[in-house]
């Protein structure tokens, strides 16, 4: 009964985060900026206000689908499950983090692998004596490389 109660106060959470953005979308339709008017550096401030604005909303969008992907979860009765193990989420990790999916232990696990990955295509640059710029596909490709140079020089 207790999990129950805190699903359904993250139910209201979620509800009145969707009923504040519909409210603010609906007085937005109605503002209008001129862009015409000003010099070049009004122009230049209002294209910047603009792109944020828009990069905001990108952000909002996707914040907004968690949400409502939450409320089904509530609805299902999945709320506060883990996705891939399918044990309990702490109750810290949804206070901290509300539309989580996963577990902590499920989350660092994906993070870490994701981590490889990135990490896998990145290049080492360093400088050899005469200031070219060497890249090398790892770190252990870096390292011979100066080991060899330092070899040579001595």
């Amino acid at each position: 009964m207790e999990n129950k109660l805190k699903f359904e106060e993250f139910q209201e959470i979620f509800e009145g985060i969707l009923n504040s953005v519909h409210s603010l979308d609906a007085s937005e339709q109605f503002e209008g900026e001129n862009f015409a008017a000003g010099d070049d550096v009004d122009q230049y401030g209002l294209e910047r206000d603009r792109q944020l604005d828009l990069r905001l909303k990108g952000r909002n969008s996707v914040y907004l689908k968690k949400i409502k992907d939450a409320l089904a979860r509530i609805k299902e009765g999945t709320f506060g499950e883990c996705e891939e193990c399918g044990c309990q989420i702490s109750k810290s990790r949804l206070l901290a983090r509300p539309t989580a999916t996963m577990c902590l232990g499920c989350k660092e696990q994906q993070e870490s692998e994701d981590n490889k990955v990135a990490n896998k295509n990145r290049y080492s640059t360093r400088y050899d004596k005469n200031d070219q710029v060497l890249r090398f596909k790892t770190i252990d490709d870096a390292s011979a490389a100066i080991k060899n140079e330092f070899s040579e020089s001595a």
